[in-house]
């Protein structure tokens, strides 16, 4: 993970040849990984993503890998690890960071808590970085059924706080989220 971490530090174009080998590890898929090894690993990538005295683009690679280690269609899912994803896009004040851990959650090995984590921005008064409900909105929307339902559950409650976004959403329903929200 270390020369994981210079190497990315070191490129211009954030490259690093370490990250194959750590996403085969991480996945799964070619690299078997014993489970003390494997939470060492997920340790490292942990501390470099909560690392402020790390660039924001290392930090959110360190973190996209986290969050492949922790989808739903790996050999080995690991629903734990979507707590970890979680509490990151909580703790980690970084927009960057953010945007990549919110990305992912529609992919995630506990895919309800996601949701219902990507629920709760989307119905949230004020955001952390520009867009924030929106983009929750589009992830929702790419989850396949669940996310519509989610949408139209908010829709009905009324439950978004922030006028914007409940316009957003009652638009979608009322399209029957033929296209992207207008946001």
């Amino acid at each position: 993970v270390e020369r994981y971490r210079r190497e990315l530090e070191a490129s211009e174009d954030l490259t690093s040849e370490t990250r194959r080998i750590l996403f085969s590890m991480l996945t799964g898929y070619s690299v078997q990984v014993e489970p003390n090894r494997f939470e060492e690993l997920v340790a490292a990538l942990e501390a470099i993503v909560r690392g402020e005295d790390v660039d924001s683009e290392v930090r959110s690679d360190a973190a996209s890998l986290l969050a492949v280690a922790a989808e739903a269609d790996l050999p080995k899912p690991r629903p734990e690890l979507t707590e970890l994803i979680l509490r990151l896009y909580t703790d980690v004040d970084d927009e960057l960071v953010r945007r990549y851990l919110m990305s992912s959650m529609a992919q995630l090995a506990d895919r309800d808590r996601a949701l219902a984590f990507l629920r709760k921005i989307a119905e949230q008064e004020k955001d952390s970085f520009p867009d924030e409900a929106c983009k929750a909105i589009r992830v929702l929307l790419a989850a396949g059924p669940d996310g519509p339902r989610i949408i139209r559950e908010i829709r009905d409650a009324k439950s978004a706080r922030n006028e914007g976004i409940q316009r957003v959403v009652d638009f979608l329903v009322e399209d029957g989220f033929k296209v992207w929200p207008p946001c």
